[in-house]
């Protein structure tokens, strides 16, 4: 597993970094990610990723998608 902490505004600005996130999604691997609430292009690009499942996540949420994310990481998507 692949954990990126955070795919935000300002890394966003480098071209590297975008090109190295892709790189990653494209791996036969899970990657859990944070990603701010920002409009960019590239952000609505991995989001609209068949791949890519998203939960917005608050407090009174928060036990529910943790299970919910080992679920999919256990297979049961």
């Amino acid at each position: 597993m692949i954990v990126l902490d955070e795919i935000g505004k300002i890394k966003l600005y480098s071209k590297k970094f975008k090109r190295l996130i892709k790189e990653i999604l494209d791996l036969s691997r899970s990657v859990l990610a944070t990603i701010g609430k920002i409009k960019n292009d590239f952000v609505e690009e991995v989001k609209c990723r068949e791949d890519v499942v998203i939960f917005e996540l608050t407090l009174r949420n928060r036990d529910e998608v943790f299970e919910r994310i080992v679920e999919i990481l256990e297979g049961g998507i």
